[in-house]
């Protein structure tokens, strides 16, 4: 439950960053926090490993899956929408979306969730519009690693 409050702490400055903007990066900074610790509950406690230590192996025991994420979902459902798209006014278009090699989702997040974390803990005057979405990443990383009826009614998205 404590992952959960923490996450919590995340979504309540998110909710406030609409009166203050700046809650936005600290709503961020919070669910990787969360996030990392729920990684490491998962793990078994303690543990020395970083979170991108922590994100390949939660990875590899099969904890994570690029079905479960909505990013992910919502990539599958536009590529869907595009190759009937192209299959009516270019079929060669169609075929050749077809044949891309799609990376791993998963994969790209474990790469880039710890250089986004970092910026952001390090400090630096840009403030990014992305907070929405980097609590939706770390909310659907926070759900895959616990039974569903752990999680709050806020969490589930």
């Amino acid at each position: 439950m404590e992952v959960f409050i923490q996450f919590e702490k995340a979504h309540n400055l998110y909710l406030y960053s609409w009166f203050v903007y700046r809650f936005g990066q600290i709503a961020e900074m919070q669910a990787f926090a969360a996030t990392e610790f729920a990684l490491r509950v998962r793990y078994g406690g303690k543990t020395t490993k970083n979170l991108k230590a922590l994100l390949d192996h939660a990875i590899k025991k099969g904890w994570l899956k690029n079905e479960d994420f909505r990013g992910y979902q919502q990539k599958m459902k536009q590529r869907k929408r595009d190759l009937e798209f192209f299959s009516a006014i270019d079929p060669e278009a169609a075929q050749r979306l077809r044949e891309q090699k799609r990376g791993s989702y998963i994969g790209v997040l474990a790469k880039k969730l710890p250089s986004l974390r970092n910026i952001l803990v390090h400090g630096g005057p840009t403030l990014y519009p992305n907070s929405y979405t980097t609590l939706e990443i770390c909310c659907d990383i926070i759900n895959q690693l616990f039974d569903s009826d752990l999680k709050p009614e806020f969490i589930r998205g």
